[in-house]
């Protein structure tokens, strides 16, 4: 017989439909976010980008997302909740639909700057939805249940988008994500209740905002972050046209290496996670930077390997950065107080999204296309990879030792 506590703390019906719009809307978001990198190879030579250009393309979404994440930050409360999510909402899919119908360079640009003034917006205002509707008890599983939508994007969505990508054209993929934005909008138009708790309870988000700024441990943890995004989005950026120019594999192959890396992430994050727990965060995550820095160095040296060995790399490459990131979530959000963690994340999340487009821009002066489109300094590339990853080494140190010394549950 089940305890009253544990009756209480069960999903309500409606929040198992709240917790299917929300996941479906995150999943467009970041299926959206990945998709055009992932394309690359079938994007650069149909609209005749070089690779600097390109990185621009992608690192424009990133820097709009951040930007407008830090300046929407100081008055999102003062909305209500379900009318302020259609309205970004809409407006991220007029993005969408903007980038589809791009036909050039400057098209491109302000599509991906359009969809990212509204998308940096959306997770933000469902996870703010989810911490009013869960309570505490419930709250660890909601989340959970949330980061399926980012599990599904990496092994159905991603793939499927390559996929179409490679056997009609390359807006194929983003009319295709077009539509399931549609579907879960119109989900989410009849399902969703209107959200008006928070504004009886105002606080300015300004002064809260100042706090985090002027709060110098928590940059400890801003410092590693960025420096982990920036290592990851710099090698990234253009794989996929280095594994299809490079490597010689098809770009049909193209969606079953990351659909195959994204199997691996979800059967190694929860293993990797209760191991951490276990043992120590930093300890996985030294071991996961350890493993990603010899397989940057090995892909970037790879010649003409073919299908198989791109799967393997690319696989444990993935197995590594998923390793870094569950390490340094979990240990990074240890530094902030209780108090602080939303707008801490918040703020974090908005730093990251700016340096993404950075990096990504960053990639594109630094590797280039040599005529018959074969991706020139990679081993470059992975020389300044390797160094971050030195970086957050020390940094990661750094944030273990200071969560010991503040009686955090974490050894070394």
């Amino acid at each position: 017989m089940k305890s009253p506590t544990a009756e209480s703390q069960k999903f309500s019906s409606y929040q198992i439909l709240l917790l299917i719009c929300i996941a479906g809307l995150l999943f467009t978001v970041v299926l959206d976010f990945m998709l055009l990198p992932a394309i690359s190879a079938m994007v650069m030579p149909a609209l005749d980008l070089s690779a600097k250009e390109f990185g621009y393309v992608v690192s424009t979404y990133s820097i709009s997302a951040g930007a407008s994440a830090l300046i929407f930050s100081a008055f999102a409360d003062r909305f209500e909740r379900k009318k302020l999510l259609m309205f970004i909402y809409t407006g991220f899919l007029v993005g969408i639909l903007f980038s589809a119908l791009a036909q050039g360079f400057w098209m491109l640009i302000a599509a991906r700057v359009f969809a990212g003034v509204f998308g940096g917006l959306i997770a933000a205002i469902c996870y703010a939805m989810v911490s009013e509707i869960f309570a505490l008890q419930q709250r660890g599983r909601a989340m959970g249940s949330l980061h399926v939508a980012f599990a599904l994007c990496q092994v159905l969505g991603l793939p499927a988008a390559i996929f179409i990508a490679s056997r009609f054209q390359w807006q194929t993929a983003y009319f295709i994500t077009l539509s399931a934005g549609l579907l879960f909008y119109s989900l989410s138009l009849f399902i969703i209740k209107p959200l008006t708790s928070h504004l009886a309870e105002q606080e300015k988000m300004t002064s809260k905002i100042k706090a985090i700024i002027n709060t110098s441990s928590y940059w400890l943890v801003f410092a590693n972050n960025l420096t982990i995004v920036a290592a990851d989005v710099l090698f990234m950026t253009f794989a996929s046209v280095f594994y299809v120019k490079n490597q010689l594999i098809s770009e049909d192959q193209l969606a079953m290496v990351f659909g195959a890396s994204g199997i691996a992430t979800i059967v190694l994050s929860p293993l990797l996670g209760k191991l951490a727990d276990k043992t120590s965060h930093f300890k996985v995550f030294a071991f996961g930077t350890g493993l990603s820095t010899i397989m940057v160095i090995v892909i970037a040296q790879l010649h003409e390997a073919g299908f198989i060995w791109v799967v393997i790399c690319n696989t444990l490459l993935f197995a590594g950065m998923a390793a870094r990131m569950i390490c340094s979530g979990a240990l990074g959000l240890e530094i902030p107080k209780s108090a602080d963690r939303g707008s801490f994340m918040t703020f974090d999340s908005a730093l990251q999204l700016i340096c993404a487009g950075l990096a990504a821009s960053a990639a594109g002066w630094i590797v280039f296309q040599s005529a018959d489109g074969k991706m020139l300094n990679y081993p470059v590339l992975s020389i300044i990879v390797v160094l971050l990853f030195g970086i957050t080494i020390f940094l990661m140190l750094k944030i273990s030792r200071k969560a010991i010394s503040s009686n955090k549950p974490e050894s070394e």
